[in-house]
């Protein structure tokens, strides 16, 4: 289950998080983007545009059937590198427990370090739209040599690195708890598909990143 809608209140946040749901806001502007994408008119605009000359020419409609990149798909510019491999490598060492991640090294986990990055991404978004995450971040902490790093954590803060969040300012925040964790670039391995109107896993294309780790 995901929220998607022009404005969340904070009240509302804090109950999805406690439920574990998923939300994002979808502004007035992206929407407008994602219709002259596909050539369709929104009514009440048009009726207030057509006295003042033509609308915009819309994208290629060939080019809005392609498959996007998650961050390219909402902002169309990313704040972090992104990229299908791993060139610069975390010092930690992982295996694959389905898409579940379960680290190998577990002593060359700096826990300090990632307390402060954590910290940092915690309090940068001032109405904690990202608890969630960060919560989930520290339960694996506390005992990463008996638990995994679930794909369900993993795909939420690899969304807040690539600024699915539209909290702009604090993609880099997020992007360092992820450098920290599995290395550089940020992987593009969950795209937007435009035909089916849904994030899709390329699952060819987190393997690829996965042996890269």
């Amino acid at each position: 289950m995901w929220l998607v809608a022009p404005q969340i209140p904070t009240s509302v946040r804090e109950f999805l998080d406690d439920k574990g749901i998923e939300y994002s806001e979808f502004h007035f502007g992206q929407f407008r983007r994602v219709a002259e994408r596909h050539s369709f008119i929104i009514k009440s605009e048009a009726e207030s545009s057509s006295q003042s000359g033509p609308s915009k020419v819309p994208e290629n409609k060939n080019q809005s059937r392609q498959s996007r990149g998650l961050c390219s798909s909402q902002q169309g510019i990313s704040l972090v590198p992104e990229g299908p491999l791993v060139t610069s490598g975390s010092a930690l060492r992982w295996s694959a427990r389905g898409r579940d991640l379960q680290l190998q090294n577990v002593d060359a986990l700096d826990c300090a370090k990632f307390d402060s990055l954590l910290d940092a991404f915690s309090h940068a978004v001032s109405s904690k739209k990202n608890s969630s995450v960060v919560r989930n971040l520290r339960a694996w902490a506390a005992s990463p040599k008996y638990s995994v790093l679930s794909s369900a954590t993993i795909e939420s803060l690899l969304r807040w690195a690539l600024n699915e969040s539209n909290w702009k300012a604090n993609a880099q925040d997020a992007f360092e708890v992820w450098k920290f964790l599995f290395g550089s670039p940020a992987p593009t391995w969950k795209n937007w598909d435009e035909l089916e109107k849904r994030y899709e896993l390329d699952s060819n294309g987190w393997q690829q990143w996965y042996a890269s780790l």
